[in-house]
């Protein structure tokens, strides 16, 4: 079977980006010949209609004329990240009969399929929920710092604000690591008074951070599909603070202990080309 993996971000262009994290590591453990196509290299339909099947992803920053190529691969996937931000105002016009058209539709978490149904009430055939991947082996516990961290994109909907009201009202600097293009918000998270501006990490060093903070916080203000980073710290013996939108928490077994939780993750990521049984 030969499969596209269509994405406006290439596996490697964001390391630390939980979208192209479970990407990469979902098409690398494919026994299937996958090839990334994103908008600055899909020039062509037939790049899509050679394949037997096309996985999209985050598609915002796709031409109105890719969409249409898109449209008319019979057999594809919506993997969905986010909540399809439109940039094209095109797009909107397409979301409808792109997802109805699907053969599967992948989405995060019970609380993500939940918020995006609300959001946009299509007809969704063959709802397949897949957690964000992650070798759950290489998260681990040293002996911690009273350190308090923040790891996630510098936007509105990831809450860096809200984290940093919580660590003024308790008293404690957070050290905030994430990406941003800049802009008023950024400016407002880094001049906070308990904000550490601490940049960002390669994946390796995120994984050591974790290892030996004492405490995550992440308060997202909109339902975040999985929250990747918070399954990590929580792997790696953080204490938690989060709010009840975390995508992750909706599952029925996030309350297991940490070893029984660490073993389903790892089954679910390696059951996920199993969706292709749905087909």
């Amino acid at each position: 079977m030969k499969i596209a993996w269509v994405d406006d971000n290439t596996f490697d262009e964001n390391p630390t980006g939980g979208a192209e994290a479970t990407n990469r590591s979902l098409a690398n453990s494919s026994s299937y010949t996958v090839t990334e196509l994103t908008p600055s290299t899909l020039e062509k339909k037939e790049q899509l209609t050679e394949n037997d099947l096309i996985i999209c992803g985050n598609i915002k920053w796709f031409s109105k004329e890719q969409m249409e190529w898109m449209l008319e691969c019979p057999v594809r996937m919506k993997y969905e990240h986010d909540y399809w931000n439109v940039v094209d105002p095109s797009h909107e016009q397409y979301k409808k009969e792109f997802w109805e058209g699907c053969s599967v539709c992948i989405f995060h978490s019970p609380a993500h399929i939940d918020a995006y149904s609300e959001m946009y009430p299509f007809e969704y055939k063959n709802i397949w929920l897949q957690p964000s991947y992650m070798d759950v082996d290489k998260m681990y516990s040293s002996e911690k710092e009273d350190i308090s961290i923040y790891v996630g994109s510098i936007t509105i909907h990831k809450g860096a604000l809200d984290a940093l009201a919580w660590a003024e009202e308790n008293n404690i600097m957070l050290h905030v690591y994430g990406c941003c293009d800049g802009g008023e918000y950024y400016e407002q998270v880094m001049s906070h008074p308990n904000a550490i501006e601490s940049g960002i990490v390669t994946y390796d060093e995120l994984l050591e951070l974790y290892a030996r903070a004492k405490r995550f916080v992440f308060l997202p203000v909109w339902i975040d599909p999985f929250a990747r980073v918070a399954v990590e710290a929580r792997l790696s013996g953080c204490e938690l603070i989060l709010n009840d939108k975390v995508g992750a928490m909706s599952y029925d077994w996030w309350d297991k202990d940490d070893e029984e939780y660490r073993e389903i993750l790892r089954e679910k990521a390696n059951s996920f080309w199993d969706v292709l049984n749905l087909l």
